[in-house]
């Protein structure tokens, strides 16, 4: 056996694999890294609900579970870094402040009085997300995903008609029974326009969460109720959101 070959293709290889390396590391670091300053509007509801079969007398009924519900309007704001890989692709690390929740209306003796209670979920979100820039240039499209994780920080409630807010045992309650933490899925666009060295950013993206955020209650476990008869609502966010980066000095 050629042993001395062997040895010149495995150092021809790893020649080839650093000078690849190499190439990468350059690509990346022609790329500026930025910190993102970014706020802007969350539109939220909630998704996968089961459908709730019930009775009344001797008819049955297949409840739609978000037949009443009406779409929450909220805030998401945090700070991103856009770190280089490559040339064109980018690790985008976020931490966002991020009002989540529902609406529902109910209707009341007439037909034509209703009452719309909204429940609003604070997350403090970690997404992770991969972005590719298509062009270089001054005005900059990109695409990305990733996984999003979160944790609830607070759930209160309030009512339209009469306008009031959930008192502090209710919100408690909201909050107890609710889970705790939320992971899911980002995609997403955005267009950056560069400010000498520093740029504007705005994009849109749609966060599917893939945890139900109900939690069974103590009370609940006792009397044996399955998770499987349980409503199964996950977080569903659509955000706009407008921003200021700045170039790293380094």
């Amino acid at each position: 056996m050629d042993w001395e070959f062997i040895l010149t293709m495995i150092t021809i290889r790893n020649c080839i694999a650093i000078g690849a390396m190499v190439c990468a590391i350059s690509g990346a670091h022609a790329a500026e890294t930025y910190l993102d300053i970014k706020a802007g509007y969350a539109a939220s509801m909630w998704w996968g609900g089961r459908a709730v079969a019930t009775n009344l007398g001797d008819t049955s009924y297949v409840l739609d579970p978000y037949g009443n519900r009406q779409i929450h309007s909220g805030l998401s704001l945090g700070a991103s870094l856009d770190l280089p890989l490559f040339s064109s692709l980018f690790f985008q690390p976020e931490l966002l402040f991020t009002m989540k929740g529902y609406g529902l209306r109910q209707l009341r003796n007439d037909p034509l009085d209703s009452t719309l209670t909204t429940v609003t979920m604070n997350y403090l979100e970690a997404p992770l997300l991969i972005k590719w820039r298509f062009e270089d240039s001054d005005l900059l499209p990109c695409v990305y995903l990733g996984p999003t994780l979160g944790i609830l920080l607070a759930a209160y409630g309030s009512m339209e008609n009469p306008k009031q807010s959930f008192n502090s045992a209710d919100n408690d309650y909201l909050t107890k029974y609710s889970s705790k933490f939320d992971c899911g899925a980002a995609i997403g666009a955005s267009v950056e326009k560069r400010m000498g060295r520093n740029r504007i950013v705005v994009e849109a993206r749609c966060t599917m969460g893939f945890i139900s955020i109900n939690s069974l209650s103590q009370f609940q476990q006792a009397q044996g109720v399955s998770s499987d008869a349980f409503p199964n609502d996950k977080n569903l966010v659509v955000s706009i959101m407008a921003g200021y980066g700045f170039a790293s000095p380094f």
